[in-house]
């Protein structure tokens, strides 16, 4: 799980990150709500904790670009302020759950456990799907519409990730903390290969249906993959 935490505070920014870790979660720092609103819009996050009184951008106003721009992680709004007016202008910016300071990290812990139960039982429980693409998570079977395809364990896996994320270019180091369960023991050739594998057979299954110029599947150099629709193109009339 990837945490973003966004405050300016430099010892809070420090105790929050190490509490985290040892919890397991991935944490990135963001001094200020602009360097936040940055992170936010070009990594995937699990949970945004956000400190409401931050230079730049403040939190409530982060929130809202946020969520004007279709970013749906959820939120946690971590401010001093503990009038009702104030909890209720941060939930109405779009922040998810509130807590006031000074908290116990068990609490912080807590919320973010129970926004990410939140966010996960929001989600498609049986399928995924991007254009003609389709995965059945029960069954573990991939389609395009009507065509099957045959897929390897992590093969499935790994599409399983790229098409939750479709759009954003996931790092080897994500997919082989998501599907191979860890960073450390994940070679990037067994990533490779395995992404190799996949595109080869996705290029099959899509050829009678546009090929790339439907769903592409494009390798980031130095960085990672990414699985995106393309839109269709639009000729002007003659």
């Amino acid at each position: 799980m990837l945490v973003l935490v966004a405050e300016d505070d430099p010892f809070t920014a420090q105790l929050l990150q190490q509490g985290l870790e040892q919890l397991g979660y991935r944490v990135h720092l963001a001094p200020d709500g602009a360097v936040a609103e940055d992170l936010a819009l070009s990594t995937d996050y699990d949970c945004i904790l956000c400190d409401w009184m931050m230079p730049k951008v403040d939190g409530p106003t982060l929130v809202r670009r946020l969520r004007t721009q279709g970013i749906q992680a959820p939120v946690l709004m971590l401010t001093a302020r503990t009038s009702v007016a104030h909890r209720v202008d941060g939930l109405d910016a779009g922040a998810d759950d509130y807590l006031t300071k000074p908290f116990a990290f068990q609490e912080l812990a807590a919320r973010v456990r129970a926004l990410l139960r939140r966010a996960d039982s929001t989600a498609d429980p049986t399928q995924r799907s991007l254009g003609p693409l389709t995965l059945d998570l029960v069954a573990r079977t991939a389609r395009v519409q009507d065509t099957p395809i045959t897929l390897r364990t992590m093969e499935f896996n790994v599409l399983s990730e790229l098409i939750h994320h479709a759009g954003h270019v996931l790092t080897r180091t994500h997919l082989a903390e998501r599907v191979w369960g860890s960073a450390l023991m994940t070679t990037d050739d067994v990533i490779n290969t395995t992404v190799s594998g996949l595109r080869r057979k996705l290029k099959a299954a899509l050829a009678p249906h546009g090929g790339d110029s439907v769903v592409q599947l494009k390798t980031i150099r130095g960085i990672g993959y990414q699985l995106h629709q393309v839109a269709p193109s639009v000729h002007a009339n003659p």
